[in-house]
């Protein structure tokens, strides 16, 4: 676990001092911030992911529940029980994400597309952590994007005929 950690160990981890850490950050939450804004740079952004036809799209980035599965630098980050909250937190904060943007635009209220937005991300990191080492996870990730695409087209329609 993250907060388990102290300075020193992530300065000597690192092969820094004490002071050139604190040179670049104030404590460690900013560094657990850090790494996770870097892991959501990497991430292939929610409306291109549901937008593509499949996974193997030409969008830039890796997308959420491949990023969670894969046996990345970032993996005791995603098992840190900090690391969901903080990402979605993160996520929020950052660039209006197109999908939000058109069911805002079809009258959906901004608690329902977070919750949305928040199911959605929450059931992938579930579902990614849950089935990790399945080999039939290409069939269960067309499935859920099939789903999560269907989903958002039923709201689409229902924000409009409203």
């Amino acid at each position: 676990r993250f907060a388990d950690i102290t300075v020193s160990e992530v300065a000597r981890a690192a092969q820094v001092s004490r002071s050139t850490f604190y040179a670049h950050f104030s404590n460690l939450d900013e560094v657990f911030s850090f790494a996770v804004r870097t892991l959501l740079g990497r991430t292939r952004k929610l409306n291109a992911q549901l937008r593509c036809a499949s996974c193997e799209s030409s969008a830039p980035g890796v997308p959420f529940c491949v990023q969670i599965r894969e046996n990345t630098p970032f993996r005791l980050l995603i098992e840190d029980p900090q690391f969901l909250p903080t990402y979605l937190e993160i996520m929020n904060t950052g660039e209006a994400d197109i999908i939000a943007e058109e069911l805002a635009a079809a009258g959906m209220d901004s608690l329902v597309i977070d919750a949305v937005v928040r199911f959605q991300m929450s059931g992938c990191y579930a579902v990614s952590t849950s089935l990790r080492d399945n080999e039939n996870w290409s069939q269960v990730q067309a499935a859920l994007d099939t789903f999560i695409r269907g989903g958002l087209n039923a709201l689409r329609a229902h924000a409009q005929a409203a």
